[in-house]
């Protein structure tokens, strides 16, 4: 019986191993993952798996106060995946309760984390610093939360576990030489195939490797349009791009159109950019940041069909902030390309452009918004054809800007301009050395800037051509002219025209020659003219001090004209303090070229400061003109004329209500015309003034006029001297000043003014060098 039961008890036996046997090699198995208390498993917490199959991945997740231990098997990673499944597997995420704040990182594709990549810790405390490390062929990009450094260390936040991954992105090794597109791995750029790829990423930022010559065979397609603007940034590394030729188009450049761009340290050499609407040597049309970048070349713009104002400048056509509550950044931009406005006078008007203005700068045609801008320069010159002179349209252009405006004329804003020059001669309709015209602007502040080049213009300054008054403030400091000025309408020195509702100029000054002929034009019968060898015209509320003009004004016209060494035409309320001019001024009534006489109706003020002073409130302290005053006329010029009046005087030809002390006029009038019977008015201060109170003030009697002719007040405080007497002068006008105003530089010379030597030793190392 004990012998039968042992036998069925075998047989029970093997029958289960052969089936445990059959299960193990062709069965499928059970996978169950727990959790303790303090956490919960993400993913499949039970799972059947073919024998020798792997399972899906698990993780075990803390909840927040507990941390992962380990699994009850021994694993001690939080995720696991098991592989080769040979058996049922039953394990448990074990946790424990922690005091402590947590934080997490993690990687994306392309990366690891170095470092504590599950930290805990108290609140306020920091942890270990770990670093994002890229796979090869992948570079960082970012944090999920922003952060674009590879290496953080974050502080631990109370109740909370912070979870950071980083992002990797693959390298683009087919369009480009490497980078992902970022501010910080930007894509890098070596040849000119990959320079024009840059066109398909017009949001990615990038960097040039090594120079770049383009093919010559066809033109470069710029980058960016309107519908699709250039917004990314775009880092020159010093290298230069040469051969650009881009040609027609309405935005012409590098960069065609760029919004919110940053452009950076790039040269580009040889140039030859061309278009109708927006031209530039970087970008025709461009707002954002730029800077360090050097355009030299050929850049023109022949505007057609237009229906926006047009701009061209060696640098950037139009430039403006992204925003209206953005500042521009344009730092040490310099141009040496030379600058072309092409009218075709032969296409019909009502076809052509010419219902719009155009603007013409050596480095920006227009700038717009709050901007500042310090250590740009400008080499080329302005050209413009002979139908511009013919059209009837502005055409503005300045040396370095060609205009500077608000292009939000709701929201006048302000501008910045520093430590900048322009060196080549410019041409235009209206024209400044420096700066064309200026217009709807809050506040414009600019020093230590100069203009060296010389003016052709219809109206021109050497300095700033024109400053309208929906400028609210204008201040110059430290800034000068020295390039001649050739005008066919109005001329100064310095600027033709400044009109802001307030302007305020110290230690600036002009020295090239300026000269006004009234050409043939048809446009104009008889012209009137306001020029002189500082400011032409300057409005009201406006002040100059210790400003200057050293040169020669000369005014050849048919019709009346208003001429002065300093100013030639000043409305009231304006004060002039430590100003000069040592010049001739000479003024010649003439009949011009195609015509049979004069206007038969003029009058000539002529001044060796001022042409004339308009209305009240305007004071002279401390100022002095030596030179000549020179008015005559070509012979039979003046015959037959109805009417013919001439004011001429030291200080001013109509000096209307004015109040002087500190100040002599030494000048003589030696080739004064006699002007048979017409009327003259000649004085050795003023030709004619209504209203005026002295103090202090010497003057070289003229022939047998004395003070002004037929003033309307007695003037007890002028003091006639000989030309010789002038020469122990500087004590007598520092009398009973606070400081010492004037001096002797030269034994046997009359007094000058202490800044000018001041001025011309920091600038020039020696006076005589001006």
């Amino acid at each position: 019986m004990k012998r039968k039961i042992f036998t069925v008890l075998l047989f029970i036996i093997a029958v289960a191993c052969t089936a445990c046997a059959f299960a193990a090699c062709s069965g499928t198995h059970t996978l169950n993952y727990l959790a303790d208390k303090g956490g919960y498993i993400q993913g499949e917490t039970t799972q059947y798996v073919r024998d020798g199959e792997d399972g899906a991945a698990v993780t075990a997740v803390a909840d927040h106060g507990y941390e992962f231990v380990g699994w009850s098997d021994g694993v001690a990673e939080a995720s696991r995946t098991d592989s080769g499944v040979k058996k049922d597997i039953e394990v448990t995420a074990q946790f424990v309760y922690r005091d402590d704040d947590g934080i997490n990182y993690y990687a994306s594709e392309g990366g690891s984390i170095s470092g504590n990549a599950a930290q805990r810790g108290k609140a306020g405390q920091t942890g270990s610093t770990v670093i994002a490390v890229a796979d090869e062929g992948y570079l960082f990009e970012e944090w999920s939360d922003g952060v674009t450094t590879p290496e953080r260390a974050d502080v631990f936040v109370d109740g909370a576990t912070m979870s950071y991954t980083a992002v990797f992105k693959k390298q683009n090794t087919s369009d480009f030489e490497g980078g992902i597109g970022t501010a910080t791995h930007p894509y890098l750029i070596g040849t000119a195939a990959q320079l024009k790829n840059v066109m398909d990423y017009p949001s990615a930022y990038f960097e040039l490797t090594a120079d770049i010559t383009l093919p010559t065979e066809q033109d470069f397609i710029p980058i960016g349009s309107v519908e699709a603007p250039f917004r990314g940034g775009f880092d020159g590394g010093g290298h230069t791009v040469e051969g650009l030729k881009v040609e027609g188009g309405e935005y012409a450049g590098l960069f065609g159109c760029a919004r919110n761009a940053y452009i950076h340290d790039l040269v580009l050499k040889d140039v030859e950019v061309s278009g109708s609407t927006y031209v530039g040597g970087v970008a025709g049309y461009c707002t954002g940041q730029i800077s360090d970048c050097t355009v030299s070349g050929k850049i023109s713009i022949a505007p057609r069909g237009a229906t926006v104002d047009v701009c061209v400048g060696g640098v950037v056509g139009s430039m403006g902030a992204y925003s209206s509550a953005d500042v521009t950044q344009l730092s040490r931009l310099s141009s040496h390309a030379d600058i072309n406005v092409n009218i075709d006078a032969s296409v019909d008007s009502d076809e052509y452009m010419f219902n719009y203005s155009c603007f013409a700068g050596g480095v920006f045609g227009k700038i717009g918004d709050n901007f500042s801008l310090g250590g740009c320069t400008a080499f080329g010159d302005i050209v413009t054809d002979a139908a511009v002179a013919k059209s009837d349209r502005r055409v503005v252009s300045g040396g370095l800007i060609g205009a500077v405006g608000s292009f939000r004329s709701a929201d006048y804003k302000s501008a910045e301009i520093t430590q900048s020059y322009a060196a080549g001669s410019v041409c235009g309709r209206s024209a400044g050395g420096f700066i064309g015209a200026m217009a709807r602007y809050g506040q414009v502040f600019i020093a230590d800037c100069h203009a060296t080049g010389a003016v052709h213009a219809e109206c021109g300054g050497g300095f700033i051509g024109s400053v309208s008054d929906t400028v609210d403030r204008l201040n110059i400091e430290r800034c000068y002219a020295t390039g001649r000025v050739d005008s066919n309408g109005s001329a100064a020195g310095f600027a033709y025209s400044i009109n802001a509702s307030a302007a305020d100029l110290l230690g600036c000054f002009a020295t090239g020659n300026v000269n006004f002929i009234n050409e043939n034009d048809e446009r104009n019968l008889y012209r009137n003219t306001v020029t002189a060898g500082f400011i032409s015209a300057l409005g009201n509320n406006s002040r100059l001090t210790e400003c200057a003009y050293t040169g020669d004004v000369g005014v050849t016209n048919d019709s009346s004209c208003w001429v002065g060494g300093l100013v030639g035409e000043s409305e009231g309320d304006c004060t002039f303090e430590r100003c000069f001019a040592e010049c001739d001024v000479f003024v010649v009534v003439a009949i011009r070229e195609g015509m049979d006489r004069v206007c038969p109706r003029m009058s000539v003020m002529a001044g060796g400061l001022f042409g004339r002073l308009m209305y009240g409130g305007n004071t002279v302290n401390n100022c002095y003109f030596n030179g000549m005053v020179s008015v005559t006329a070509e012979d039979g010029a003046i015959e037959g004329m109805e009417k013919l009046s001439v004011y001429c005087g030291g200080m001013a030809g109509d000096a209307g209500e004015v109040k002087v002390t500190n100040s002599y006029f030494r000048h003589s009038t030696e080739e004064l015309l006699d002007f048979s019977g017409k009327k003259s008015y000649v004085g050795a201060v003023a030709g004619w003034t209504y209203a005026y109170s002295n103090n202090n003030v010497y003057y070289a009697p003229v022939y047998d006029y004395e003070v002004a002719y037929e003033h309307k007040y007695e003037a007890p405080w002028y003091r006639d001297r000989q030309p010789t007497d002038f020469e122990t002068l500087a004590p007598e006008l520092n009398e009973g000043q606070e400081a010492v105003v004037w001096e002797h530089c030269k034994e046997g010379d009359p007094p000058t003014l202490l800044w000018w030597r001041q001025m011309n030793e920091e600038l020039f190392g020696d006076i005589g060098d001006i």
